[in-house]
């Protein structure tokens, strides 16, 4: 899996923000439930998938940051 970061590359497609979405699944489903990784984005994946559904960017810690300085 390789995909290039740079200010000329072009948007991902949602099709391919999917498919890499489901491979990072994967790699996380394959060290078990109880991962450091597993525990860390437990949530984090539905929330990604609403993203790419609904087209904007939600996260939720960026969003309690703000919370928190306001």
């Amino acid at each position: 899996m390789c995909i290039e970061n740079t200010t000329e590359s072009a948007m991902a497609t949602k099709d391919q923000e999917r498919g890499v979405l489901q491979q990072i699944k994967a790699m996380v489903a394959e060290l078990g439930p109880k991962s450091y990784i597993a525990t860390a984005f437990r949530g984090v994946f539905d929330i990604a998938e609403e993203n790419i559904d609904n087209g904007f960017s939600g996260n939720p810690v960026e969003q309690a940051q703000d919370l928190g300085e306001q």
